[in-house]
C-alpha cells in the first residue's frame, strides 16, 4: 500500500532509499568504522528507528564514551575544546556553566535512542543532566541543540508517562508560595507560576505517584557585562537623512577556538525598512 501524502513510485523511492541507508549503517558497524561519539549517536538513533539488529551494538559502543556523577550521566564530545567553557565571565561566575552544544546534542540522541530501544529507566540518569542545561527559556545553546534536546525530553516524557499519575507539588519558603497539582490529564502540559517577592531559599516537595520536572528559574539586572564577550561589534553612521540612513556593522570574533553556525541580527527602528536591492 501507498502512503497517503506520496505516490506508489514516491513511496518506492523513499523506502529504497531508507533501506540502503540502513544497509550502509550496519555495514559501517559491523566493520568498526565509526569512532567518534557524535556519530555513534546519531546513528545508534537511526539504526534503533529502523529496528536495526545492530542499533543495540552501537549503542553500547556509544555508553562506553560515557560519563557519570551521582545520579547523572551524560556525554563529553571528543574535540580539544570540549572542556573550555562556552562562555568566559569576567566579574561572576554562575554556579553552573552550561555545557558544549555537541555534548548536549550526543546526550539527546542517546535518551532518543534510550527510548527507542525501550530502555526508557535508563535514560532517566540522562534526561536529569539535560535539564539541568536549560536555559532559563526552556532551549539549549543553541537552534540545533534545542530542537533535538525538547525532542528528546518529549519522548522521555511520552514513554515514561504512567497511568496512575498524581502528584501534588509545593514550593515553599517562610511560606506556601506555590502548588502544582500534576495528573495524567496535564502531566504533559507546562504549568508557570511567579513566586512573590525573592525567596532566598526555597524547599520543593513532592507526594503521590508519577515524575514531574520541576525548575525554579531567577534573574537580575547588571550594571555592566558579567562575561566576556565572544565577539566585538561596532557600528558607523555613513550618512543619515530624514527618511533613510546608511549604516555599517563591522564584526570581529574575539575566540580563537572554533564555532559552528554564527546568526548576527540587526534590528531597524520603527518605521524603517531594510533596502535590500
Amino acid at each position: 500500500p501507498c502512503h497517503e501524502s506520496l505516490d506508489c513510485y514516491d513511496f518506492y523511492l523513499l523506502g529504497n532509499a531508507t533501506k540502503n541507508t540502513k544497509a550502509n549503517l550496519e555495514n559501517l558497524v559491523a566493520s568498526n568504522a565509526i569512532e567518534e561519539q557524535f556519530s555513534l549517536a546519531v546513528v545508534s538513533y537511526a539504526l534503533s528507528k529502523a529496528k536495526s539488529p545492530l542499533a543495540k551494538r552501537v549503542f553500547d559502543k556509544l555508553l562506553t564514551f560515557s560519563k557519570t556523577e551521582g545520579n547523572i550521566l551524560y556525554w563529553k564530545a571528543n574535540s580539544s575544546d570540549a572542556d573550555a567553557p562556552r562562555v568566559r565571565y569576567a566579574i561572576w561566575r554562575p554556579p553552573r556553566i552550561q555545557a558544549q552544544s555537541s555534548d548536549i546534542l550526543i546526550t539527546s540522541y542517546a535518551i532518543l535512542t534510550f527510548t527507542e530501544l525501550g530502555r526508557v529507566n535508563e535514560a532517566l540518569p540522562a534526561v536529569r543532566w539535560l535539564t539541568t542545561q536549560r536555559n532559563e527559556q526552556g532551549g539549549f545553546s543553541s537552534t540545533q541543540d534545542t530542537v533535538v534536546g525538547l525532542q528528546a525530553l518529549s519522548a522521555y516524557a511520552t514513554k515514561s508517562l504512567r497511568p496512575n499519575t498524581k502528584l501534588n507539588i509545593q514550593v515553599t519558603g517562610p511560606s506556601v508560595l506555590a502548588a502544582f497539582n500534576v495528573t495524567r490529564d496535564n502531566a504533559l502540559s507546562l504549568q508557570i507560576k511567579q513566586l512573590p517577592g525573592a525567596p532566598k531559599d526555597v524547599v520543593i516537595t513532592a507526594t503521590g505517584s508519577g515524575i514531574a520536572l520541576v525548575d525554579i528559574d531567577y534573574s537580575f539586572n547588571v550594571n555592566a557585562e558579567l562575561a566576556t564577550p565572544s565577539f566585538d561589534v561596532s557600528t558607523v553612521l555613513l550618512y543619515d537623512k530624514v527618511d533613510a540612513f546608511n549604516l555599517m556593522i563591522c564584526t570581529k570574533r574575539l575566540l580563537s577556538r572554533e564555532t559552528g553556525m554564527v546568526v548576527q541580527e540587526i534590528n531597524i527602528p520603527s518605521g524603517f525598512k531594510p533596502d535590500l536591492s
